[in-house]
């Protein structure tokens, strides 16, 4: 008797949790009969050079993602990045990839060396932080916004946004312009507002950053030049 009432409990929170749910977004991983719909399994990948982490990850990267990757100065952030990219190339014949150089250290011989076909990648050299991501808002509004866009495979590759001023930066030439935080400020409020758009489609955007040490405490470390601004949300 105590198991039938059991089953009957069950079977009203599983309604319950159906009306709760009925006109409103959210949905089951596996629902119809979709194994992993909705899941990071489920989403289309893009091969790393690594072979270890492409084991960790499922077999890569995925995408409708945003990706930050971070180390010491000449550790191979960039070229690790860019044949992750040439990857992307020869995986998504009819994808596209874009090249946010804010260093300005790409050129065609690098990039070919590296498996990258610069005339399927379109580059653009980023001024400010701000400039970078109102860049990038354009391409995901008309993705969300053109119903042919849709599954259309993109990835992004931004080297770096720690290079990057912000506009008061380079208005003023102050390295403190703009006030406290005000990096902080520009990369969560710009990620919050991208992060929503690339979700919905399959667009990979790779933020490569540095590291700085952190100064204080009891014990030596590195973070990010994001900080928890980049960190937290992506």
């Amino acid at each position: 008797m105590a198991r039938k009432s059991a089953e009957v409990q069950e079977t009203s929170s599983q309604d319950l949790i159906n009306d709760l749910i009925s006109g409103t977004q959210f949905e089951f991983i596996g629902q119809n009969g979709q194994e992993g719909k909705g899941s990071l399994s489920d989403k289309p990948k893009v091969e790393t050079p690594v072979i270890a982490l492409n084991d960790l990850l499922g077999g890569g990267l995925p995408l409708g993602c945003m990706i930050e990757v971070f180390g010491p100065n000449a550790s191979g952030k960039s070229s690790m990045m860019y044949e992750t990219l040439g990857n992307f190339q020869k995986q998504y014949p009819n994808g596209v990839a874009f090249i946010i150089d804010s260093e300005s250290s790409t050129d065609d011989s690098r990039l070919r060396q590296l498996g990258v076909d610069p005339m399927r990648a379109p580059r653009m050299g980023a001024a400010t932080l701000e400039d970078g991501f109102e860049q990038i808002n354009k391409i995901m509004n008309k993705m969300v916004n053109n119903e042919s866009y849709k599954g259309f495979p993109v990835f992004i590759l931004w080297d770096t946004i720690a290079s990057c001023p912000t506009r008061a930066q380079l208005k003023s030439g102050e390295m403190y312009a703009g006030g406290m935080a005000e990096r902080a400020r520009i990369l969560k409020t710009a990620l919050m507002t991208i992060f929503p758009l690339i979700e919905k489609q399959n667009v990979l955007l790779v933020l490569l950053n540095q590291v700085m040490a952190e100064i204080g405490g009891w014990r030596p470390g590195v973070t990010s030049a994001g900080g928890n601004a980049l960190t937290k949300v992506a």
